[in-house]
Formats: structure tokens, sequence, C-alpha cells
């Protein structure tokens, strides 16, 4: 979750589908997932004869049973002879079934459980060992995502850095002032390593030390003073999604130097010591850190290594004795849309029974809802967002002037990238703008003239920015200005090279606005200047690619706190004594991890639970630069305020109220249990105080004396009245605040997301014929009525099967996910501007709160060879590699195709690694055969896919040859292929005129409240049942009963 601004250092119808797949692109937005995955089945991988794997066995954990006395953890030593004689009863199975099965890692605190490497023949045969629980394959975690810095980090040297940064923002400065610096406290920091040779974390300070090392070696630098512990569990080669296996493969060793420079940073945030010149020390400076390296050089981890680095920080010298445990781990790492099913849901948990406090970056990809990453999203994590300090250098910008023909001085952000010469070095430079469109292509002679002693002014796009900069400096161009070609802010360019002379990147609406004023008459711009552009409203703002909450599937309320993440200054990997700025929710994270040290060492007898409610109840609420509030998903309960953290004097259980998926018909009242304790030395008056929606109406006892030590419980009554403004779901929020003497005390944030339910049903289902001898033709009268009070909406398919529930299998099953439940699905056809489009209906058991998770496919076998010729997938664009964004998508795809582009990839990757060439990217957009809209309904179970149907692959009798499956993308999952009814064998349907059982069905049929309609169909020779889905009634959370959500109505025949 994170970003340098600095080069990192390294040792040693053809034309119809070609429209069809450039309005996707166009649609589709630059966010990527961070999970990383086989998303459609035809592009699993061609090559594969290992799996690496999770088993969970039947025993508790050992912090399960723990006991905190003293702050000491408790394991019995009968524990540890259970746990040990278990998983060693395992490992000899494993041994005996083969000698190629080998254990990775050992779980025995966070889980009872270990990771396995083993040939794909003998996977069953392992799930059905004795002993065995469950198991789960790897995922994998994308590293940390690149936040391109605004400011120019060299001019943030020249403000005070010492006294107003971002450490001082959140009142750690006067956590220190009272001692509370973090003395004594051990904090892990699960990244990319540290380098421990900065002058900051301990070191020398001479960059030689770090150059010269060997990463794979025992060291003399470490450990050091400051980072004191800790391990590579990895190695340099490790990447957990190389299509080499071999690398996928963690070789640990005993030095956790950083070879990527996030976890450098990140540690310095924490408790770095800072010279007050490059950089500032960190929140708290007298703690100690543990590396906990758990990426390679490049690429991925897996979540294999991740729980390794969680067993790592109860018990780091592995001696099952948690004598040596860490306080507080950093995890600035993690994947879009966490959920709440995963091993990371227990291992977490049993970390802070056993004393352990977890801090996670909430994630970097934007205001998007439902898309805060796990694993942050589990329960007892604090999950972090990133919010913006008052350093000057983060709302006073450096500028360049344009001088126009309407305005003479058009002032602009000096927006410059790492591959021109800095406009600083540059000097001044001074020139007139010539246009030269996109540079994609060599220069022609007269343009090159033109360009000569200017400015080119170049549009993004097409190619790479260095070879934008590189053909205008070819060309005798003083400078470079690149207009974005999509709206919104311009950034940084990054790239390999860097091109002598100086470049900026301006808005798409700048460069339009310039090119209509170069129509007029010359323009010229200024390169350096003195004027700033100074925007202070964005002080304590949250940053823009925060992610957002609520959690996936059950809309827990995550992120729950902001700290400050928008161009953190901290230690620079291999750079000796210097500072480099990062922007990140993974920059956030240290600094909330920094705090915690600091309320671990000022309460020491408070649990992480405890120290977590107490930075939550003391936070700011925070505003955008208009002065609006945040909603409680995007800020948590606000930005930390440590110094009021400190000083707090009363706590709640629970930290955060989320009243989760709520569905609702008109009002209804929900009762909460709230404890609050007194943890000062002083009687305490607390007066309630609610500030929420409108649509909330929440009401407990007037007044609660608390004497000292003294905790009582309290009843919050919520009325969830209906929205005036018409919403199928909405969030309602807001914070319970007590006060005393007027001065908040304390507060809870609090989340319900409200879905408006219809009630639709069909009073009859009439065929108007004799019998069924008369039936093919006939008409069809369904008369639907809407008996709820909102708005709903009814979809007629013809059934294609139904499904049974998933069963849970297995002891523990907290953590598997049950999510992606295929019930039934339909099929239809639908004329749409004269085009006949064939569609499919699927209905889950359970509502889900978006279809990221949940992708729809449907396998086509046209020439009845048992191979899928077609893959029509119903997906989150960025779930097919080569596609971005988070919108849903029908995508019909050649599978013959993906699988040989698949294969070819692999090929080209393993080439590629050995001949240490630049890795090839994985895309099937050559594959697409046709792409539209997926109608994914949110908060239900609902979704419809489709394609034309003049594009399917059909038989040589014209029938469709199909198998329909949900994918569940979570490795959490009970059932991660779940094929509709005997669909696991090819089923034929005749999608044509009169061979379906009901024809001329409309796309969607909308009813208001009370109101009843009259849909007219068409009977075929079919004998399909109809079945109609309603995707706004009311769903269920429960995994027993039946929701209102779909219907299959009993026919009759009439003729009247």
């Amino acid at each position: 979750m994170i970003t340098p601004i600095y080069l990192l250092k390294f040792r040693g119808g053809f034309m119809k589908q070609i429209l069809i797949l450039l309005s996707l692109l166009i649609s589709f937005n630059t966010y990527s997932s961070d999970v990383i995955g086989d998303k459609v089945i035809s592009n699993r991988p061609q090559n594969k004869d290992q799996f690496i794997a999770l088993i969970r066995l039947k025993g508790p954990a050992l912090l399960e049973n723990a006991v905190r006395k003293d702050g000491k953890t408790i394991i019995t030593d009968q524990a540890k002879e259970i746990i040990q004689r278990e998983q060693a009863e395992l490992i000899g199975k494993l041994a005996q079934l083969s000698e190629k099965i080998s254990v990775i890692h050992r779980y025995r605190f966070v889980l009872n459980a270990m990771a396995v490497v083993a040939p794909i023949e003998f996977k069953d045969k392992i799930i059905g060992l004795n002993g065995v629980s469950y198991m789960e394959n790897e995922a994998q975690f994308k590293r940390a995502k690149i936040v391109k810095a605004k400011t120019n980090f060299k001019n943030s040297l020249k403000s005070n850095i010492e006294s107003i940064n971002s450490v001082s923002f959140i009142g750690a400065d006067k956590a220190h002032a009272l001692g509370v610096t973090g003395k004594g406290i051990k904090v892990g920091v699960l990244d990319s390593g540290i380098d421990f040779t900065h002058k900051m974390l301990g070191g020398t300070g001479d960059p030689a030390v770090w150059e010269n090392m060997d990463g794979s070696l025992d060291t003399e630098h470490f450990p050091n003073k400051k980072v004191v512990g800790g391990i590579d569990l990895v190695g340099e080669k490790y990447d957990a999604s190389s299509p080499v296996f071999d690398q996928r493969i963690p070789k640990p060793d005993n030095n956790p130097v950083d070879e990527g420079g996030h976890g450098t940073h990140v540690a310095g945030s924490i408790a770095g010591i800072g010279d007050g010149v490059n950089t500032y020390s960190g929140v708290a400076p007298d703690a100690v850190l543990h590396a906990i390296k758990v990426f390679g050089t490049n690429g991925s981890t897996g979540d294999g290594v991740i729980i390794a680095g969680l067993e790592y920080s109860i018990d780091p010298n592995g001696d099952l004795d948690p004598e040596d445990q860490l306080d507080v781990i950093n995890l600035s790492l993690g994947g879009d849309f966490g959920k709440e099913h995963s091993l990371y849901k227990e291992a977490i948990k049993n970390l802070a029974k056993g004393g352990v406090t977890s801090v996670i970056a909430a994630g970097n990809a934007g205001h998007n809802s439902y898309i805060v990453g796990s694993p942050s999203t589990t329960d007892e994590a604090i999950s972090v967002a990133a919010s913006i300090d008052n350093m000057e250098k983060n709302y006073k910008f450096d500028a360049v002037i344009f001088k126009t023909l309407d305005n003479e001085k058009l002032i602009a952000p000096l927006i410059e990238g790492d591959i021109s010469t800095p406009v600083e070095e540059a000097g001044d430079i001074v020139g007139k703008l010539v246009f030269a469109g996109t540079a994609a292509t060599d220069f022609s002679e007269e343009l090159k003239q033109s360009l000569k002693g200017n400015i080119a002014l170049i549009d993004r796009g097409e190619v790479a920015f260095v070879d934008k900069l590189k053909r205008a400096y070819e060309a005798g161009a003083i400078g470079v200005v690149v207009a974005n070609n999509v709206d919104g802010d311009a950034f940084q360019m990054g790239g390999e090279e860097v091109i002598a002379l100086p470049a900026i990147m301006i808005t798409k609406a700048l460069g339009t606005a310039l090119k209509e004023q170069m129509s007029k008459a010359d323009v010229v711009l200024d390169f350096l200047v003195e004027e700033k552009i100074e925007t202070p409203e964005i002080i304590d703002t949250l940053t823009s690619f925060s992610s957002r909450g609520p959690r996936m599937n059950d809309s827990h309320l995550k992120p729950e706190i902001a700290a400050p993440g928008y161009d953190i200054i901290s230690a620079a990997m291999g750079a000796g004594d210097e500072g480099v700025e990062m922007s990140g929710t993974s920059m956030a994270t240290p600094h909330m991890a920094g705090v915690m040290a600091l309320m671990v060492q000022n309460f020491p007898d408070l649990n992480p639970l405890e120290l977590k409610a107490l930075v939550i109840n003391s936070a700011k609420t925070m505003t955008d630069d208009k002065k609006n509030i945040y909603p409680v998903a995007l800020q948590g309960s606000g930005r930390v305020q440590v110094d009021k953290a400190i000083e707090a004097k009363v706590l709640t259980a629970p930290s955060t109220l989320s009243l989760g998926e709520v569905s609702l018909s008109s009002s209804k009242v929900i009762r909460k249990k709230i404890k609050l304790k007194n943890i000062s030395k002083d009687e305490i008056k607390l007066k309630p105080k609610f500030d929420v929606s409108k649509s909330l109406e929440l009401s407990t006892d007037t007044e609660l004396v608390l004497r000292p030590g003294e905790e009582k419980e309290i009843t919050l009554s919520i009325k969830i009245n209906k929205p005036k403004t018409p919403s199928v779901s909405k969030e309602m929020d807001g914070r319970i605040l007590f006060s005393s003497n007027e001065k908040e005390i304390v507060r809870i944030p609090l989340l319900a997301v409200v879905n408006s339910v219809s009630k639709i049903k069909a009073e009859s289902v009439k065929i108007l014929a004799t019998d069924e001898e008369d039936m093919a033709g006939a008409a069809v009268d369904v008369i639907l009525k809407n008996h709820g009070k909102n708005h709903g909406e009814a979809l007629f398919f013809n059934l294609l099967g139904k499904d049974e529930r998933k069963i849970k299998t297995g002891d523990v099953n907290s953590t598997r996910s049950r999510s992606c439940d295929l019930q039934s699905a339909g099929y239809r056809v639908i004329k749409r501007d004269g085009e006949k489009f064939f569609q499919v209906g699927v209905k889950l058991f359970n509502a889900i709160s978006t279809w990221q998770g949940c992708e729809v496919t449907v396998l086509i076998d046209g020439d009845n060879d048992g191979t899928p010729d077609q893959e029509l997938a119903g997906l989150m664009n960025q779930n097919l590699p080569g596609l971005r964004g988070l919108g849903f998508n029908s995508i019909l795809l050649d599978a013959q195709k993906v699988r040989e582009m698949r294969e070819a990839f692999e090929v080209d990757y393993a080439r590629a690694l050995g001949m240490d060439e630049e890795l090839p990217e994985e895309s099937y957009l050559e594959a697409i055969l046709f792409g539209s809209a997926m109608k994914a309904y949110e908060h239900s179970t609902i979704s419809v896919i489709e394609a034309p149907l003049s594009n399917l692959a059909k038989t040589v009798k014209g029938e469709l040859s199909i198998k329909l499956a949900i994918l569940n993308e979570d490795p959490a999952a009970i059932e991660a292929d779940d094929y509709l009814g005997e669909m696991t064998k090819w089923k034929k349907i005749n999608p044509t005129t009169n061979a379906m059982s009901f024809m001329d069905m409309p796309e969607s049929v909308s009813l208001v409240p009370g109101n009843s309609k009259k849909v007219e169909l068409t009977k075929g020779e079919g004998q399909e049942k109809l079945l109609i889905l309603y995707p706004m009634n009311r769903a269920t959370k429960t995994f027993t009963r039946r929701d209102a959500q779909s219907e299959i109505p009993l026919s009759s025949f009439s003729i009247d």
C-alpha cells in the first residue's frame, strides 16, 4: 500500500470485435486486484503438477486456550505436548503418502496448521487423512501498490521537519514529553525487510555496506540496537505468483535486509531516529524493531508466509515459549475486497488473545465501496486509512506559469517525475509550447524544426512516458509538458530512464485549455517560478487513494481509524542517512503501529482489544476540503489523536458498532449492548449524544455514573426508518458520543447498511390453453403483485436447475467461506436492438454485498468433445488479466485460445526468468469474442450475464452444450467451484424459438409498492419450469432459511 518517488536501487466482425473491446477498455478504470488467483476456468495454469496449501488440523492452536497473567502469555506443557504430537503424526502420514510432500511452515500458536508443497495427485488423499480438518490453497498478495507523490522531496527538507511533521501532527510529541516513547516495546514489521544499515535504524549510515551485502548470508550488521531481531522467511528469489513453481517455494535465511525499500520506510515511521535534516523520528522512537521479511526482491507473497510471520511474532526464537513475544505487529500489505472468512481471522484473533496488537493497512484502492483490504478486515485487527498531515509540502506546492493570450499568469502545479531533469537543476527554462500529438512515432522533420528550442506539449497515451520525452529531446526541445488523457489529477511520470530535460504533467482539462489558447496565439511556459499553490483546506483530510469500507458481505465497519499516509518522509533503503517520500495506507499503518507501541507502554495492563478501543474512542472526526463529514465507511472513528488516547479515562466494548446488512421494509428497532469501563482514578458522569444519519433514532440512559475501575453495560435502542429519498441500499452512520462537563470523553462509530426490500410474488401463472396438447405457442399470463412498501423488480427465466446448500465440513468452520453458494439458475433469449441475446440468471442461497468474489461461468462445448470451446464469464473486469477496473461485465472468451495463451505465457515467463530478461505480462484481450455489462445486483443473490446468441458455439443440432458454475475466489471457500446440480456433466439446451419452455420474456419488470401487473409470455415446447427472480425481495443471513428472492410458481391451464 505504498510508494517511493525515487529510483529504487538493486544489486548487481473483426471491426465489431475491436469496437466492443475498445468500449470495454474505455469504461475500465485503473484499479487492479492485490489478491492473485485463477479468475476464470480457461486461464488456469496449464503446467500444474504441484500445489502449495495450508492444512488445518483438528486440535486447537496453543493461543486458543492460553491465559494472560502479569503481562505474560501462559501455555501449559500439556497443550504443547498435544499439538506437537498431533502435528508429528500428520507429518508422518504425509511422508508415508509420498517423499515428495514437504512441510514449508508449521504453525502452533496462531493456528494448529502447516503449509505444505505436494504433487497434485495427492491432494484428495491429504484432505482425507485422519487429523485433517480441512485444506485450502495458498492465496497470494501483490506487493504494496505505488501511489505517486506530488511534492518535490528536496523542497520538503527546506521546512522545519523536526517540529512540524506527521508524528507531531497526531500528538505523539506531547506523548514523548510525558515520557511515553515506546521504551521497552517490541514491534514486528512484516514487509520487504529492513535496511538495518541505515542511520535512522541503528546502522552505520554507509550506503556501501548495504550495497555490498549478500542478502542470503548472515552479517555482522544484524541485529543492531534498533533492529534487534527478525528473519527472512522467503529468500531473495521468492515470488508466490511466479509461473515458475520453484520460485513459489520460500527458502528462509537469517538475513532480513530490505531489497525493495518498502519495509525500511515503514520501520522508520514506527521507531526510527531522525536527524532533523533528512528525516524526523518515528512515532515510538525508543521502541525496538523485528524485521520479518515476507517478500522476495520482486513479486508477491503468499498467505502461508504471512501467517508464518504472525507465528514468529508470538515466538521469535521458535522454542514454544512466548516469553520473547512481540507487542505490536505492522502489516502494510493486503488484498482488496477483504472478507470476513480466512485463516487470518483465526490467527489474528489468537494473537490478540496472546497480547499482540495487529495493525494493518486498509489498502490504496480508493473510495470504492467494499474494497477495504484483507487481512485488515479481521475483527481484532486495527484497519488503518490514510490522511494528510500539516507539513508545508503537503499543501504548499511548487508551481509553473503559463502565459496565454487570455491569461498572463496561468498558474499550475509543478508535478514532475523521476524520468526527467529536476526543474531546480535545469535552471530558468522558459519557452513556447509546440503541440506534438502523442509522440507515439518518430517526428517529421517539420515538427522537429518547430520543437527545436521550444517546449513540447504531448498527450498521454499509446507509448511510455520515457519514449515521449526521448523523442522530444532528440528533436531539440528544451522541456516537455504531458497532458493527461483521462479526467482527474495529474501525477508523477515514471519509467526506467532519465531524459536530460525538465518535464511535467498537467491535467486533461488544462491541456485542452492550452491547446485552445495555442490556436489563438503563442503560449509560453516558465518552469522555475517563486509562486506557490496553497491549499490549506486539504490538511487533515483523507487521501483519494485510501480504501473505503465496509467489509465485504457482512458490511462490518472497516477501516476503523485514519493516520497520516501522504508523502511521508522516512528512511530510504540503501541511502545511508537519507530520507524518501512515500504515500499509501502503508505509510499510515506504521504511524498507527507506533501509536500502539506508545499505548502498550502507557497502559501495560490492558489487552489489545482494550488498547484498540482507546484509540478509536478518542479519534477526531474528519471532514473533506469542503468541510463535509466523511462517511464512517471511509474514516472509521476518525483521525488518531495519540495525545488524547494516552490520557483516556473510559473505554468501550465494542469499540465500534456494526449493524451490518439490515433488511428494511419500513422501520425497525434494534437493541445493542455496550460496556463502558472507567480506567481512571476519578468518578465520571457521562451523558450520551448522538450524531447520526437522519433516518436513525437512538436512545439510552440519560446519564451514566462510573466509579474508578467500574464497568457498566448499557442498552442502546436504534430505530431505523426508511429514508425519505428512495434508495435500494443506503449507508446510515454516525457517532455515539459520551461527554462529561460538555467535554467529549469517548466515542463509538456506528454503521448500518440498510437495504430496502420489496415483497413481490406471482399471484397466478395461466397458460391460455385447454391442456398440454394445446400449450405449444399458447399465450401465458403471469400476474405479479408487490405486497411490500418498496420498489422491486422481477426477472423471468427458464429453469436450468437447482442446487443444494454447501455442507459445513471439518471441525473448524468459523474461517470457512460459504459465499457464492449456488441455489438455482435459468436461461432465456431476449431481443435487443434487433439482435437475440442468450442470458443466464443465477441465484445464490445468501446475499452478497458485491459480486467481486463470486464469478459466474458458463462453459460451452460446441463440438461435443468434452473440452470447452468457449467460456461466458460474468466477472469484475480486473479479474481477467489484461482488463482493468471495478465494473462488472459479461465476457465471452475463446476458451481454446485462452488455454494456449496461458501455456505460452508460462513458457515465456520461465524463459525470460532464466535469461534475466523483462518478464512478460499476462493478458487475454485477444481471446475476447464479446463483452457487455453484467447485471450484478448488489446486496442481493442475483446476477445476469449474456452474449449474442449468434456468437455462441452450438452443436450440429443447434443446441448449446453447457456447464454452469459459480467460482468463489476466496481460498477459504468450502467449495471453490460450485457447479449447478448435475452440471459437472454437460447439459444440452435448445435456445431456438419454440424449443424453449417460455419465450418472449421481458428483461425486467418493475413494480412500485402495492402495484399488480400482468406479464405476457408465450409457451414453447420445452418442459422447463418457470423461474422468477426478485433481486430486491428479502434475503436471508441464515444457512437454513430460504429467502424470498426466487420463485418457481405452479402454472395452470385456462382459456377464460
